[in-house]
C-alpha cells in the first residue's frame, strides 16, 4: 500500500513479512515514488 508518510503505521513492521499474513512478503518503496527498484524487487522474487 502506497503511503505518503515517511514511517509506517505502527500496526506494520519495517520488516517484510506480516504479523496478520505470515506468508505475504512485503515490499515497501525506499523513498517516495520510488517504483523501478521496488518493481524489480517484485519481477525478481516471482522468477523461478
Amino acid at each position: 500500500m502506497p503511503s505518503g508518510s515517511k514511517s509506517c503505521s505502527p500496526g506494520w513492521s519495517t520488516d517484510e513479512d506480516s504479523p496478520w499474513y505470515p506468508t505475504m512478503r512485503l515490499i515497501r518503496q525506499r523513498a517516495p515514488r520510488e517504483w523501478d527498484g521496488r518493481l524489480a524487487v517484485v519481477a525478481a522474487s516471482t522468477e523461478g
